[in-house]
């Protein structure tokens, strides 16, 4: 069962030469009650993948499922499900909110909406909600300014709750706050998803925090997916390239310790993906290292999508390196 699911999402900025496919082809399908991890590095379509779902972003597919309703394009029925079953929550918890509004004025606002009106369930406060999100109550009384950094993240989740969603998109919400912060957000999250049965699809760079949360993770690499399934096979069984140099980034406490297998040089220009494999300029396996592997210049191994464990490399099953769980931490 799937909460939400895309197929062969797509977004271009700009026309002609300087037109950029930020997302292309990309399919997803987020566990109902479960968790998918959306990894990449800066500029690989994460951020863009979540506000096209929500339709912040303006992109096309070919098939949109949201709670067991269908759609083929953008359309005002669509427009309405996504409203109501879907919430977005960014990495900057203060564009969600008006300054001159207080908290619980902002949060009211959303119990108001035609789109709450359409939710079912015995209607929450705003005292209700903050105290949902372990907020003191006397919050709803404060301005966004008057709030740190963590309590405005955890009023932004209050806030997304008022809509009753099924599926909540959180991007990047954990990166702009101090470790311990972060791990009472994680906390929250995990609280939440098992009392309200939510599905959540959680952006992020950190993967030992997305392997922690996560039950199926997908990688984005130049507004694709080149990996996905399960989140341990994909965090510790990597079998493409990039997947392994990402873990392989993560930081180790012994001082000095090299990079077993590093990326090379800087993301290609998105407006001129390179052709076939788009990640060959920069594998540490491919023809730069093996010039016979000649597959990965001529021929695009395509897309894949997260409903089935796979790898968008011709050599995945060649290059399957088990990745030590020790290598990737995880927060306690």
């Amino acid at each position: 069962m799937t909460a939400l699911e895309v197929t062969d999402l797509r977004v271009q900025y700009g026309r002609g030469a300087r037109a950029v496919r930020a997302v292309d082809g990309v399919s997803l399908a987020v566990p109902s009650g479960g968790t998918l991890g959306l990894v990449g590095e800066s500029g690989s379509g994460k951020s863009t993948v979540a506000r096209a779902l929500v339709g912040l972003t303006h992109g096309s597919f070919q098939r949109l499922v949201v709670a067991d309703a269908e759609f083929s394009s953008w359309s005002r029925p669509a427009e309405a499900r996504v409203r109501r079953h879907v919430q977005f929550i960014t990495q900057d918890p203060s564009s969600a909110f008006n300054p001159r509004s207080t908290i619980g004025a902002s949060i009211a606002e959303v119990l108001a909406s035609p789109v709450r009106e359409s939710a079912s369930g015995t209607a929450r406060t705003p005292a209700e909600l903050l105290e949902l999100v372990a907020l003191d109550t006397g919050v709803a009384r404060r301005y966004p300014h008057e709030l740190s950094g963590g309590q405005l993240q955890r009023a932004s989740i209050a806030r997304a709750l008022a809509a009753r969603p099924s599926v909540l998109i959180a991007d990047e919400i954990t990166s702009a706050l101090d470790v311990g912060v972060q791990a009472g957000i994680l906390r929250l999250l995990g609280d939440l998803q098992k009392e309200l049965a939510l599905s959540i699809v959680f952006i992020s760079h950190n993967l030992a925090v997305t392997r922690h949360i996560s039950d199926q993770v997908a990688v984005m690499y130049l507004g694709r997916i080149v990996e996905a399934g399960d989140s341990e096979e994909v965090l510790v069984q990597s079998r493409h390239p990039y997947t392994r140099a990402l873990v392989d980034s993560v930081p180790r406490l012994k001082v000095g310790a090299p990079l077993r297998l590093p990326i090379q040089s800087e993301p290609p220009d998105p407006r001129h993906p390179p052709a076939g494999c788009r990640f060959h300029p920069r594998c540490p396996v491919g023809p730069q290292t093996n010039p016979e592997r000649t597959d990965c210049i001529e021929h695009d191994p395509g897309t894949i999508a997260t409903s089935a464990s796979d790898a968008a490399c011709h050599y995945a099953s060649q290059a399957t390196r088990t990745i030590a769980a020790q290598d990737t931490p995880v927060p306690g």
